[in-house]
């Protein structure tokens, strides 16, 4: 049987501060890190209609050289959740919903990995390569 001490429990591992470096950073950005692609207007409608009309849209309504043709709405559950965000906090609950999100992401990832090295895990072109292998949807992305 393995001993740990109170003083193990108290304190915080390097994912924990990870977490809290990647959180505060990205607060401190703030609205800087919210419009890089100009997409966030369109997410909060989106979400704004879904929730007040508790159905997805199947036709284009925001562009008017598409309307009413057939639209995929599959960014839906996002749009929804950053909506309440926004609904709740304005503008700072989307940035505390992003901050928190993204600190989360590097939070999973550091711990995903056996014996994964966090200096590594920070220092190194891994995590931005495999930050940018997730976020290749958008070719105008600026990572």
């Amino acid at each position: 049987m393995k001993s740990t001490s109170i003083a193990s429990y108290l304190l915080p591992r390097m994912r924990d501060i990870l977490f809290l470096i990647v959180f505060v950073a990205a607060l401190a950005a703030g609205w800087r890190t919210l419009n890089n692609d100009g997409d966030l207007p369109r997410h909060l409608l989106m979400g704004q209609v879904i929730v007040e009309t508790r159905s997805i849209p199947r036709q284009e309504m925001f562009t008017y050289v598409y309307e009413g043709r057939p639209y995929v709405a599959h960014e839906w559950l996002a749009d929804v959740i950053f909506y309440l965000s926004y609904k709740a906090l304005g503008l700072k609950g989307v940035v505390l919903l992003t901050a928190l999100l993204l600190a989360s992401a590097f939070f999973i990832f550091s711990t995903s990995r056996k014996g994964l090295n966090m200096v590594n895990l920070v220092l190194t072109k891994e995590t931005k390569a495999n930050v940018q292998a997730h976020c290749q949807d958008y070719p105008n992305n600026p990572i």
